[in-house]
């Protein structure tokens, strides 16, 4: 569930190598999930809610800038987020010395296998060019100065949007309307109003027909805004200790990825090799504490930030299917397919005392891709990668590779070049027909170029 609300419920290498496993969300104790879109001034937010227990317990509080008209809220399918989480994950990966090969250059290139092959390239090329129920005002506000701007019902959603004066009568609101509201929120919730503003409360609609342990769908919500941002100050006032955010932004690929502008950014390490000892999830937890408890305060990462581009490279490697224009456009993106998008994915960490702002998020234009990527241990690749808890070996391992070139012995270049010569006149009288008799010389003066022409395609 995202920390803007609150929920009362029960309980650069080379594209190679084997992707072998990857670091989940379920090793953290509390950890909130959300899509943020963003184009223009246009922000989609897509929240995941991992309720568990009666959906009837569930409500939510989230501060929006404006009246939400219906095209702005809407409902999606759980696997729209399960697929980004898979693709974006940090991942472990099993490199071996194949992976490393180096390219040999020819010691003498004349003698390469595609050399006859350029010359007729040069020779024959030359010349050539190729939301549902709306009202207004509907519910009754009893003695509190807070106004419904409006109500809707989408999916299993019951949705008010509200705006009031102060904090204690949008609260005696809430409560009256049995959202079970902590007064400890009500600091924050005046600097929402303060700042002039709406809310939207949502819970599950009486006849929406849900059970206890039932998945409730991630709700949408689209605004218009020149803040580019994320609130998370409401949910922290009711937060029992340390909170985990994922945060994956989507965007233009110009944009590049997404950062956060008003808390430290850290590096987790990486790129070193883990010793397979417990599970990968946990080992990752454990990198992801050990950079936290570096600060005093709330941290972030990136885990990944990728351009998803049509005829590029999508990952490396990739942990799951990669995110098409379909999926990001369920999640509030537009913009024509052949442009692409970029993914970010952000990992933050915060107390209620650390977490004083809410999030400023701003396009980096940095389209470089990165990843948080783990290698299997191997003695060979320890002159390549350290030890994620060792570091460097003091007698490390090595890959071992053989020159094919290293006993070619080579040819003068002009005797390669009548070879080729040579290689070329037996083709052409092969394919053509071509005789040296005194009767067919004009015909195969016409012939020839045929031949050679028809050789230039098919390569």
């Amino acid at each position: 569930m995202l920390p803007v609300a609150w929920l009362f419920a029960s309980v650069s290498h080379a594209f190679c190598g084997t992707y072998v496993a990857s670091a989940g969300t379920e090793v953290y104790n509390s950890v909130s999930e959300v899509v943020v879109v963003r184009q223009g001034t246009r922000t989609t937010l897509t929240m995941a809610n991992d309720v568990v227990g009666s959906p009837s317990d569930f409500a939510m509080v989230v501060p929006v800038p404006q009246v939400l008209a219906p095209e702005d809220l809407h409902v999606v399918d759980p696997a729209d987020i399960q697929l980004l989480r898979d693709y974006s994950m940090p991942r472990l990966v099993r490199y071996t010395c194949n992976d490393f090969t180096p390219s040999w250059d020819h010691p003498c290139p004349w003698m390469d296998h595609g050399f006859c092959a350029s010359l007729r390239d040069t020779d024959v090329g030359e010349g050539e060019g190729e939301g549902e129920g709306e009202g207004e005002g509907a519910a009754d506000t009893g003695d509190y100065e807070v106004s419904v701007e409006a109500e809707y019902i989408v999916g299993e959603y019951e949705l008010v949007v509200l705006s009031a004066e102060d904090s204690e009568n949008l609260l005696g609101w809430l409560g009256d309307q049995g959202y079970s509201v902590p007064e400890a929120t009500a600091r924050a919730l005046q600097e929402y109003i303060d700042g002039g503003s709406y809310f939207l409360a949502a819970r599950v609609h009486a006849d929406a027909g849900l059970e206890d342990g039932d998945t409730l769908s991630p709700l949408q919500v689209g605004y218009d805004s020149d803040v580019f941002g994320l609130p998370i100050k409401l949910g922290t006032s009711v937060s029992a200790g340390t909170q985990d955010v994922i945060v994956y932004a989507i965007n233009s690929v110009t944009d590049g990825a997404v950062g956060i502008a008003n808390y430290p950014e850290l590096a987790v390490e990486d790129e070193c090799m883990w010793d397979g000892v417990g599970d990968f999830g946990s080992f990752y937890a454990e990198q992801f504490e050990d950079a936290y408890q570096r600060t005093d305060g709330a941290i972030w990462t990136t885990e990944y930030a990728w351009p998803v581009v049509p005829d590029q490279p999508k990952c490396d490697p990739c942990t799951g299917p990669v995110p098409e224009v379909q999926e990001v456009t369920n999640l509030g993106y537009d913009a024509p397919a052949r442009e692409g998008f970029f993914v970010t994915r952000l990992h933050l960490r915060y107390t209620p005392d650390q977490a004083t702002q809410d999030l400023v998020l701003y396009p980096s234009r940095r389209t470089d891709r990165w990843q948080l990527r783990y290698i299997e241990q191997s003695e060979e690749l320890e002159d390549r990668f350290p030890s994620c808890t060792d570091g460097w070996a003091s007698s490390p391992g090595t890959c071992t590779f053989a020159d094919p070139y290293a006993d070619t012995v080579c040819q003068p270049y002009n005797a390669r070049v009548d070879q080729c010569e040579a290689a070329a006149e037996d083709e052409v009288d092969a394919e053509c027909g071509c005789g040296e008799d005194d009767d067919g010389a004009s015909m195969a003066w016409l012939l020839a170029p045929l031949c050679l022409i028809g050789l230039g395609r098919r390569r």
